[in-house]
């Protein structure tokens, strides 16, 4: 199990290798360190809209 994940891409960079557009009211900042037990908001792509980030919640139950 994952506890803690870095993206240390920006917004531009995140953009560029997935393709995908990021929400326009989705403040995103490179992070390092981000614990599961935080529930960050983090983007996400999902496969029913792939040109656009989903800002979804991560963490464990």
């Amino acid at each position: 199990m994952c506890y803690f994940i870095e993206i240390n891409l920006t917004k531009i960079e995140l953009e560029k290798r997935f393709g995908a557009r990021m929400p326009e009211d989705f403040q995103w900042k490179p992070v390092f360190f981000l614990s599961g037990f935080d529930f960050p908001r983090v983007p996400v792509v999902v496969s029913s809209c792939p040109e656009t980030f989903v800002p979804a919640y991560w963490g464990l139950i």
